[in-house]
């Protein structure tokens, strides 16, 4: 088998026994798969079953397959990672190690939100072969402020518009600040997650001036989606002289 796309919800009765919160059947059937070359997760749980988060990191620290094979990674759903420990601990983070193991991996997704400063010359280190790439702010404004902006093909930016109470390191803005050109990128989109509880605030607009800056930067792109609201910014427009 060279490809697993597995969606799967915990609702409350189903058995989950092990420390990374999957089921082991799914943990079986990437077991069983030695030639896996793309492998989505997408795995959720209840909204009131937050205690059943699934853990990439303790996923992976159990498989005994190598998955040597594989080049395209997807994690998404209901999950949890200790950001903080991923930075610090350097040699003994599982999901850290998993990249640092996988350096062809050329496709790569994080469906899910995160605040926290990722340095451009990790994200070089994690992810070296990386043209296709989906995540949140923080993840793409590392990627694209590193030498791995020569190469990326494919951006998709996720923005989770959370609780608008809790400061935001990362906005739609923090991508203008470090950009760097991408003369090989064909396919940009920007597209906004938002969370129930906070139905009626207005999410935050991107800037027409962004746009700009975000569009210069890479002069072969042939699609683009935006689904972020616009603020126009309106310009003066001065008569030529006579």
């Amino acid at each position: 088998m060279r490809m697993l796309d597995i969606k799967w919800e915990y609702i409350g009765v189903s058995e989950v026994s092990n420390s990374s919160n999957v089921p082991n059947e799914i943990i079986e059937t990437i077991e069983s798969s030695p030639d896996l070359h793309k492998l989505h997760l997408r795995l959720s749980s209840h909204k009131r079953a937050f205690d059943k988060l699934w853990r990439p990191s303790e996923l992976f620290r159990q498989l005994k397959n190598p998955l040597t094979h594989l080049r395209q990674l997807s994690i998404g759903g209901s999950y949890a990672v200790d950001w903080e420990t991923f930075f610090q601990d350097q040699t003994q983070y599982p999901l850290r190690c998993f990249f640092e193991r996988h350096p062809l991996l050329h496709t790569i997704e994080f469906q899910g939100h995160m605040d926290v400063v990722f340095e451009p010359n990790l994200a070089a280190h994690l992810f070296p072969s990386v043209k296709s790439f989906v995540g949140p702010i923080a993840l793409c404004a590392a990627i694209v402020a590193s030498p791995l902006a020569e190469q990326l093909e494919r951006l998709n930016v996720v923005y989770t518009w959370k609780d608008p109470s809790e400061p935001h390191k990362h906005t739609l803005n923090t991508l203008t600040g470090v950009i760097k050109p991408l003369p090989k990128l064909q396919d940009f989109s920007v597209t906004m997650k938002m969370y129930p509880l906070y139905p009626d605030l207005d999410p935050p607009m991107l800037r027409t001036n962004d746009l700009d800056t975000l569009f210069s930067a890479m002069p072969n792109v042939q699609s683009i989606l935006i689904t972020v609201p616009v603020e126009i910014v309106s310009r003066t427009i001065y008569p030529p002289y006579p």
